[in-house]
């Protein structure tokens, strides 16, 4: 129970709330809302109305009762977390003055009024959450297992016609993505651009030391052996970078019939990972403790490079799940470790590479001109047998897009064309979601 002034302390905020016309749910102030918090705001379940909220531990927790099961919180989360106008700007960015806040504020009383629950802080401070918020977070902790991706038997393939003009097709190439990390597009013509211009359905593409875009086929003199005839083994283009690319697309503009060999090779990695994990924990965990080295160190080009970038070949989050592979033995630089740690590191690093070599999952393709062979390249390992010309012409034109920008759109077309039921997966960018 609320002691009198309490109540009337919080009777008061509502009514200040309501005459600024900050409406609960879906009144002005959530259609400003940034699309990040319209997610948390707009396309979750409402609980019903035997939601109860009541103070815990002397006001350090708040106990939120929705559909018959507790949820705590505590007081110094929720005040971090507060949505109202003083500590949430339309574009969904905090304002929190947060030498107000300590690790020790309490909450003085709990209203819950109109789906939102009214609270006031030992600081002084007036703010409300939404519950649908609280549910949201709820649920995706509990969907965690939900981020766990699906692994393509046979390569998933769609058309590309109309793609960059009808969202519900850009959706379905981003949900194959997703889904898979690999999906083949066909009908994409023979001009050349069309891969910058699928990459801007996004965002910009990643420009990189190779440019915007780039071409993939045999020259003389090759500043990577991607432009030549030579075989590449299974590698992430770029792990250099701090940031590497994510979706990559490869168009195919011209692959004559003349030209023997030059078949595209994908292999999903995070499969293989986890298979390391169950059959090898030590080997498992070796490689995702000890740092590789990756590198780019060329000097001969018209803009000379020198990155070099330290990282093991398996990152996880505080729940033991896989959220970065890295991967690409043509740019490994020497291993700079403690003694200790060389021969499990290459005993590992061995063992995982005989793997990738004889997995099942690999799916081969030879492109056709007008095909794209696109993919996640923080998960799905590309590689290319060995070709020989014959007076013809193998021509590939590439583009990056990166990680996040991809994921973005993915999860703002979720949102915007009611495909909210379509679990996320994970891209492998560091993030556990």
């Amino acid at each position: 129970m609320f002691k009198p002034m309490e109540l009337r302390r919080l009777l008061i905020a509502s009514i200040k709330f309501h005459r600024n016309a900050h409406k609960p749910l879906l009144g002005p102030l959530a259609s400003q809302c940034s699309l990040r918090y319209m997610s948390c705001l707009q396309y979750t379940h409402t609980p019903s109305g035997s939601t109860s909220a009541k103070l815990d531990n002397h006001g350090k927790s708040l106990i939120v009762q929705a559909n018959g099961e507790d949820s705590s919180y505590h007081s110094t989360w929720l005040r971090h977390n507060c949505q109202c106008p003083s500590c949430l700007a339309p574009s969904g960015q905090k304002t929190i003055d947060l030498s107000e806040i300590t690790p020790s504020i309490t909450l003085k009383s709990v209203a819950l009024i109109d789906g939102r629950l009214n609270l006031f802080w030992s600081s002084g401070h007036h703010g409300y959450i939404q519950i649908d918020y609280l549910q949201t977070r709820r649920n995706l902790q509990q969907n965690a297992d939900l981020s766990t991706p699906k692994t393509a038997i046979d390569l998933p393939v769609m058309s590309a016609t109309g793609l960059t003009n009808d969202r519900e097709k850009l959706w379905r190439w981003l949900y194959l993505l997703n889904e898979y990390g690999v999906c083949l597009l066909t009908n994409m013509g023979e001009v050349q651009e069309e891969c910058k211009k699928l990459a801007e359905t996004m965002y910009n593409v990643q420009d990189t030391v190779y440019g915007e875009t780039f071409h993939v086929e045999a020259q003389e003199d090759f500043v990577n052996i991607a432009y030549s005839n030579q075989t590449l083994t299974f590698h992430m283009d770029l792990i250099y970078y701090e940031s590497p690319p994510g979706l990559q697309i490869l168009h195919c503009l011209r692959f004559d019939d003349c030209v023997e060999g030059g078949e595209s090779v994908m292999l999903d990695m995070f499969p293989v990972v986890e298979e390391l994990r169950e059959k090898w924990p030590k080997h498992f965990k070796t490689l995702s403790r000890v740092p590789a080295t990756f590198q780019k160190i060329h000097y001969e080009r018209e803009k000379p490079v020198e990155m070099v970038s330290y990282c093991p070949h398996i990152q996880l989050d505080r729940y033991g799940k896989v959220v970065r592979m890295s991967w690409s033995p043509p740019f490994e630089g020497p291993l700079d470790v403690p003694k200790e740690d060389v021969i499990p590191y290459y005993e590992a690093y061995h063992c995982l590479a005989q793997m990738l070599d004889k997995s099942k999952l690999k799916l081969s393709h030879r492109l056709k001109p007008g095909e794209a062979m696109t993919f996640n390249n923080r998960r799905i390992l590309h590689s290319r047998k060995h070709f020989t010309l014959n007076g013809g012409q193998r021509h590939l034109q590439g583009a990056y897009v990166n990680i996040d920008h991809f994921k973005s759109t993915y999860e703002v077309l979720c949102k915007q064309l009611g495909k909210t039921e379509v679990p996320i997966r994970r891209v492998f960018n560091v993030n556990s979601s």
